[in-house]
């Protein structure tokens, strides 16, 4: 039988550049883990800075004028 995987999933909003935000939600997993404990602990460890940094990185991928916001994040399975 497979263990269940969970993975940590970011839901993000996108407003453009003139404040409106878009219709589209986007969710992206990252990060593998073999239990929903290890990934609520990771989590719990690195929660800040992963809405800190994280953020950072996904505003990084877009165009010019473009925000996100991270709504969530949370361990799932994809």
């Amino acid at each position: 039988m497979k263990a269940a995987v969970f993975m940590l999933m970011f839901n993000l909003s996108i407003s453009s550049p003139n404040g409106q935000a878009q219709d589209e939600i986007i969710n992206v997993y990252s990060k593998r883990f073999d239990s929903l404990q290890e990934c609520n602990q990771f989590l719990d460890n690195y929660g800040s800075l992963i809405r800190g940094r994280g953020v950072s990185t996904f505003q990084s991928f877009l165009k010019s004028g473009y925000k996100v916001r991270l709504k969530n994040v949370s361990c799932q399975q994809p």
